[in-house]
């Protein structure tokens, strides 16, 4: 999208060997360059691929935002920063960008011998090029100012990135506004442990819609709109899920990846999501990885 002399060129890094499953974007103005997520390391030669075609390199790269320090949105940072490039982030994750070795031991945990092969370890930035920015503060590079808007819920260092140019709002959303299956408008929820937060992510979204942006950019996948009813959806199948998956929980019954897919799947087909496109995007780590979002959630709600 090129607005005035902005330009906003989402590039597919081929997630987990999907396209359309995971973006970084090269945002530029003039002889700017700034990436929004530098994606996973094991995408990283994708990330080559999409900054060629724009013929560029990474060493003309101006800065570096992440939304958060997950690894298929931070993961090949250490790759990409340098003198010229710095990397930005939320405070409460800034410090595991330069030492990233319990962000890599906590991902082998979950991913075990696949980690190398789907996201990839994150080589540590160097702390001088690290830089926190606070819920509200700004980063300017090249007559761009990135504004941090805090959007927890996801993540306790989730920001969401605002750039207001040329009379337009572009929100860089991150996790914060969910994931899209590819080609269609139906939206997943990562309700990950372990900091899941229903309220605080339904107020996320809520944030969002008041920036009344022009285009939100979704790291999982490519960009929708305010008034497509996108967030709204998120919100809802959200809502919907969390209360699914409390009944089983407070029911003390085993969780079944086969029950939590037949449910998400026929919710997927309302919206004309093929069985066969929906189980290529969502495996059942993420259905585990939703259920213990949610399971530890309640825990943290009920107690006294």
């Amino acid at each position: 999208m090129t607005l005035s002399n902005l330009r906003v060129l989402p590039l597919d890094l081929g997630y987990m060997g999907q396209d359309e499953s995971a973006a970084a974007f090269l945002v530029s103005m003039g002889d700017t360059r700034i990436l929004v997520e530098s994606g996973p390391a094991a995408c990283i030669h994708r990330l080559q691929e999409g900054l060629r075609a724009a013929s560029m390199t990474i060493e003309q790269l101006d800065g570096l935002l992440v939304t958060h320090i997950h690894l298929d949105h931070a993961g090949a940072s250490g790759l990409l920063t340098s003198e010229r490039c710095h990397v930005y982030a939320h405070p409460r994750g800034a410090k595991h960008l330069a030492d990233p070795e319990r962000l890599n031991a906590s991902a082998y945990r979950v991913f075990g011998s696949a980690l190398d092969l789907e996201l990839g370890r994150m080589e540590p930035n160097h702390p001088d090029r690290v830089h926190e920015i606070p819920d509200g503060g700004s980063v300017t590079l090249g007559g761009m100012t990135f504004e941090a808007l805090e959007t927890l819920g996801h993540a306790s260092h989730h920001h969401a990135w605002i750039l207001r140019q040329d009379g337009e709002v572009h929100v860089f959303c991150g996790d914060a506004a969910g994931m899209r299956i590819p080609g269609t408008a139906f939206p997943t929820i990562p309700m990950v442990p372990p900091e899941f937060d229903l309220h605080a992510w339904t107020e996320s979204l809520e944030m969002i819609r008041r920036t009344n942006a022009d285009s939100l950019w979704l790291t999982h996948f490519g960009h929708v709109t305010i008034e497509s009813g996108f967030l709204d959806d998120v919100e809802l199948e959200m809502h919907a899920e969390v209360d699914f998956l409390t009944d089983m929980i407070i029911n003390d019954e085993m969780h079944l990846p086969e029950r939590h897919r037949a449910w998400h799947q026929d919710r997927a087909e309302a919206h004309g999501v093929p069985a066969e496109i929906l189980e290529v995007h969502c495996r059942p780590a993420f259905y585990r990885a939703n259920y213990d979002g949610v399971s530890r959630w309640l825990s943290k709600t009920t107690k006294p």
